[in-house]
């Protein structure tokens, strides 16, 4: 009975007695760690079994004024502060918060494998017309290949351009062949044509991939990322702090990372 009264009558003298002129904006703010986390079992990609890490990371907000001194929670509002936490790799440079999911076996990434066959196709189709426009014409000579892959489809537009002067450079010179050699100029400024509208297609192509593979990311870190705080006392000391649980913290793959813990003052966001 005497120990709980000494201790309420410490807890409320510290409040009392720490009656200070706190400036809010000249504060000096740090996160503490007090609890780190070690381990945790990979939960995958479903939201049933998930495996918290543990033990869960708590930290300490530290207030403290210019000269030092430690300002108690009283003088703060906990609604203020929000701390976010995010996964990096362990050299802290690497970002780690999205996965790519395509090797996961779901209808969505089984649409998504479809989509992958058909824009393979598409792509495949679009260098078979390039190679079918760069035909050689009876009588000229032979020129670069175009059956080159998508990505280098530059490369196969250059080729062309290429052939085409070569083509127009072999054909002979003669009034009865003057005709020809009108419409092979006009055919190849055709094939010309088509080629850069080939070439865009791909490009249209490509960064239709590249959005698929966005939509099918999931966050890596999963569960409670953003906290609010608590006020307690402080576990060593008398003074009241603001601390942060994050007790619902997931990881879906294997790895080592780390945590990176972020503190945000609301009150100090710029409008």
């Amino acid at each position: 009975m005497g120990k709980s009264d000494k201790y309420y009558y410490q807890s409320k003298a510290s409040e009392d007695d720490d009656d200070l002129d706190v400036d809010p904006n000249e504060l000096i703010y740090s996160l503490e760690i007090v609890q780190q986390p070690l381990r945790a079992r990979m939960c995958g990609f479903g939201d049933k079994d998930r495996r918290n890490v543990t033990p869960a990371p708590v930290l300490k907000l530290v207030a403290k004024m210019q000269d030092g001194k430690i300002v108690s929670a009283s003088h703060l509002s906990k609604q203020a502060f929000v701390v976010t936490a995010d996964l990096w790799l362990e050299d802290e440079v690497t970002e780690r918060n999205l996965v790519l999911i395509s090797s996961i076996p779901s209808s969505r990434t089984a649409a998504y494998s479809l989509q992958q066959a058909t824009l393979a196709q598409e792509s495949q189709l679009v260098v078979d017309q390039l190679g079918i426009h760069e035909h050689t014409p009876e009588g000229s000579s032979s020129y670069l290949s175009t059956t080159s892959s998508p990505v280098t489809a530059e490369s196969s537009s250059n080729a062309s351009r290429m052939s085409i002067r070569n083509v127009i450079h072999d054909v002979g010179v003669g009034s009865a062949e003057d005709a020809d050699t009108h419409e092979e100029q006009e055919y190849h400024q055709d094939n010309d044509t088509y080629v850069e509208q080939d070439l865009r297609e791909l490009r249209e192509l490509s960064a239709a991939t590249s959005q698929a593979r966005m939509e099918m990311s999931t966050r890596n870190l999963v569960g409670q990322i953003a906290v609010s705080g608590q006020v307690a006392p402080g576990l060593d000391d008398e003074i009241s702090h603001i601390w942060f649980a994050f007790s619902i913290l997931s990881i879906r793959t294997e790895g080592f990372f780390k945590i990176r813990f972020c503190l945000t003052d609301l009150m100090r966001i710029p409008e």
